[in-house]
């Protein structure tokens, strides 16, 4: 399971990898033209993290279309159930309407469990852990489409699938996403509570920069169930425990994130000098990784200084 953006490597190899994208694609074709399909699909396997980090979309979908035509001339069934599970998940981060991602994902999910879903006879643990891939990126896709009860449905399908089956962080993610469903049906205890479980598991699998960003992840996310009971100065609270556990996190963009939205709670509090503080970081950030959310933290600034509304 893959669903919170990953963190383990460090800054310089993802920017090595930036630097030779075009190569890394070439590479990806020039393995399935020359007949070598394992090295084709095994390459999108190695490559999906960087995709998914740096959100490079248009690779990751061109190089995973190649991927998964490799793993089918292999007659591979786990690699070509995880090519269409990490293809339907290059649709699922990239959301088109226009593009008819939603409808892509949901094609590439249904394709996946097909190969691997509970019906198939001597799945291997490798198999059932698609499975739940699968569907966790499908209870994604529920919660992208507003409907969170299917969204628990597949989740709850997602943790069955792993019974028997030694797999942690899998069942920390689906505790971590189960909190947004809770939250929009407003059932607060269970967000908070599912977030406490998630926490826990992140922690419980030792140290590292992917453990912080994913606890810190957590906490954000229970910063957005207190704004959503209107409990801003828990969400404060919950909010400093993010940017503490992201500091160590390698992950510029989240903690900038988690800025803006503290500098959005603190406006909320009336602390207008709190809020800037937070904004400025927030631009600071997110122009160093050269986002083009540095213009939602200007805006705001801008707004703060001209006495206007930021709604």
């Amino acid at each position: 399971m893959s669903a919170v953006r990953p963190a383990g490597g460090s800054a310089d190899t993802e920017r090595e990898l930036g630097r030779r994208r075009a190569g890394l694609l070439a590479a990806v074709h020039l393995a399935q033209n020359s007949g070598l399909h394992v090295e084709a699909w095994r390459l999108c396997q190695g490559l999906w993290t960087f995709y998914l980090r740096t959100a490079s979309h248009a690779e990751w979908i061109e190089s995973h279309r190649v991927g998964l035509a490799g793993a089918q001339a292999c007659g591979d069934r786990l690699a070509t159930a995880r090519m269409h599970y990490q293809l339907g998940f290059a649709y699922l981060d990239r959301w088109s309407v226009e593009e008819d991602d939603p409808r892509r994902a949901r094609e590439q999910f249904d394709a996946a469990l097909g190969l691997v879903g509970s019906g198939t006879p001597g799945r291997s643990e490798g198999e059932r852990r698609t499975e739940s891939s699968v569907l966790e990126g499908l209870g994604l896709l529920e919660q992208k489409l507003r409907r969170p009860r299917y969204a628990l449905d597949r989740f709850q399908q997602a943790e069955a699938a792993l019974d028997g089956v030694t797999h942690p962080r899998g069942l920390a993610l689906l505790a971590y996403h189960r909190a947004p469903a809770y939250t929009a049906l407003g059932r607060h205890d269970d967000a908070e509570r599912t977030l406490r479980e998630a926490r826990e598991g992140f922690a419980a699998l030792g140290q590292g920069k992917d453990i912080a960003l994913n606890i810190g992840k957590s906490w954000m996310r229970y910063a957005q169930d207190r704004v959503a009971c209107e409990q801003p100065g828990e969400a404060v609270l919950a909010l400093e425990s993010a940017i503490s556990e992201l500091a160590g996190a390698d992950a510029a963009y989240v903690l900038a994130t988690a800025h803006l939205s503290r500098g959005d709670v603190f406006r909320s509090l009336g602390d207008n000098g709190r809020a800037v503080a937070d904004w400025e970081r927030a631009r600071a950030l997110f122009t160093d990784v050269r986002s083009g959310r540095a213009e939602e933290a200007r805006a705001r600034l801008a707004a703060s200084d001209e006495g206007g509304d930021l709604q």
